[in-house]
């Protein structure tokens, strides 16, 4: 090794082989192809994870994202020709938040229907859908009213916007976009939404529930001679009103099993719930069990209809059923948040052997609490909190 006046001794650089050199490249080149499958990974979406804001027969349409999502996540989306025909492609370029508005301008956009979906184009892939002219019962736009997602319809129109609140968590958000009440006509709103965590409260609280087990057979209205009801209008937990000149309406005894039931009842009559307190709670949802006295005996005359009436405002229809309900059905509605809360039965049926029935209404939510920073140095201790809706836990 050369020697230098300073008596550090000097380094000589040797030359990579052929062998190292060809190692070099082919980590670099692995190192490449890793930084491409990270930056292309895609989130797999699940029903409800978007929704459409906005709809424009033959022009365009627009839909929010629920979730935050991968840069190069692909949804697709059929409308043409229904589910499997012609279809558009979205792919997020970068990494992009829940609340984020997109707009696609498709001439392809028919107002008959519009799927969203993941992989391939079945019904079972749907995680949100659209239709501007109502789903047909069979052919090309028929409605896959996936679980758990939005899947709305209007009766004929050429365009609609949501015009709802734009903040709240998903749950609520959601309940929102899904009900035709707050959408309308007019130009396209591209303002992105703010979609909250909801606070700390946990799992679901239980804010009402009526079994019917606590009162006596035939509590109600009625006026077919043995089957007249006894009902004073005291009753403070529910009230009935519209028409009550049918066979009956009220409380029915099936074998030790109460369950609320129409009969013959000619006109429109209603079972409406107390006022219920849910202030702080969001993703508010609504169980109810629904089913009839015999199948095939409805027509599109009758209907048994589900509502919510928020802080004693218009009704917000959940859910309507005309014709027959196949079996004992239990649907889980979900409802947006709001102060206070009343729910509503209304049915219809005008023969004697058409009877709706209704039973197990339970209503839960989640607290929407701040959480708070516990301190103790013995003997004080701080608690620190956000204002109203802070909760507690040991």
């Amino acid at each position: 090794m050369p020697s230098n006046p300073r008596g550090v001794a000097l380094l000589s650089a040797s030359r990579p082989t052929f062998t190292q050199l060809i190692g070099r490249l082919a980590l670099a080149a692995c190192a490449v192809l890793l930084t491409t499958t990270v930056s292309m990974a895609q989130t797999t979406l699940s029903p409800g994870d978007i929704a459409f804001t906005y709809g424009n027969d033959g022009s365009s349409f627009s839909f929010v994202l629920l979730v935050d999502v991968e840069n190069g996540t692909s949804i697709s989306f059929d409308s043409n020709s229904g589910l499997g025909g012609d279809t558009r492609t979205w792919t997020a370029s970068g990494a992009q938040s829940a609340g984020s508005i997109f707009t696609e301008s498709w001439g392809d956009f028919k107002k008959e229907g519009c799927y969203a979906y993941q992989g391939s184009a079945t019904c079972s892939n749907v995680i949100a859908e659209f239709s501007l002219k109502g789903w047909e019962n069979s052919g090309t736009y028929t409605d896959c009213n996936p679980s758990g997602s939005q899947s709305i319809e209007f009766p004929d129109v050429s365009s609609r916007v949501y015009t709802g609140t734009r903040s709240g968590t998903k749950a609520d958000l959601l309940s929102a976009l899904d009900n035709t009440s707050n959408w309308g006509s007019g130009s396209n709103n591209t303002s992105d939404f703010t979609v909250t965590t909801g606070g700390g409260g946990g799992s679901p609280e239980t804010l009402y529930s009526e079994d019917f087990e606590s009162y006596p057979d035939n509590y109600g209205w009625g006026n077919n001679g043995s089957n007249s009801g006894t009902f004073d209008g005291t009753e403070t937990n529910w009230s009935l009103s519209g028409d009550d000149n049918g066979d009956y309406w009220y409380v029915n005894d099936f074998s030790g099993d109460n369950r609320f039931e129409g009969k013959e009842l000619d006109g429109e009559s209603v079972w409406t719930s107390l006022s219920i307190d849910v202030s702080g709670y969001t993703s508010l949802s609504l169980s109810i069990e629904l089913s009839q006295y015999q199948y095939n005996k409805m027509d599109n005359a009758d209907y048994i209809r589900v509502f919510a009436i928020p802080d004693g405002g218009s009704e917000e229809q959940l859910f309507s059923q005309s014709n027959d309900l196949s079996g004992v059905t239990t649907e889980t509605l979900s409802i947006t948040a709001t102060s206070t809360l009343q729910i509503r039965v209304k049915a219809r049926c005008d023969e004697n052997d058409e009877r709706w029935r209704f039973d197990d209404l339970v209503l839960t939510g989640v607290s929407s609490c701040t959480e708070v920073a516990v301190t103790a140095d013995a003997p004080t201790v701080s608690l620190d909190g956000n204002g109203g809706g802070v909760c507690f836990s040991r």
